[in-house]
């Protein structure tokens, strides 16, 4: 639904790089088969230690938009909670809101 979305002439002329008109060759794809390909190999692998060394050197936002498909809010909110690092008090305590 994306694709077909994202594929309308006025839409893809309104995101066109600055400079590079869309064409008709070139059309949205949520996948590219050569980036599934080399990456698909990588999509179920945790980054959980990666966050965490992260969290101890920056700030970090993570984003993750309510209607996301592929990661659910409550799935993450479960990997990040769990989160064992220096702030995690603060974090945990801190209120949540939305919007």
């Amino acid at each position: 639904m994306a694709d077909a979305y994202l594929n309308q002439h006025h839409v893809r002329q309104m995101l066109a790089a600055k400079g590079v008109p869309p064409t008709e060759e070139r059309v949205w794809e949520s996948c590219d088969k050569e980036v599934d390909n080399v990456l698909g190999h990588d999509v179920m692998k945790s980054v959980k230690s990666l966050v965490i060394d992260l969290l101890s050197y920056k700030p970090v936002l993570l984003y993750q938009g309510q209607w996301d498909a592929e990661c659910g809010v409550g799935s993450n909110d479960a990997w990040i909670g769990a989160l064992q690092w220096s702030g995690h008090g603060g974090f945990t305590a801190a209120p949540r809101r939305s919007g």
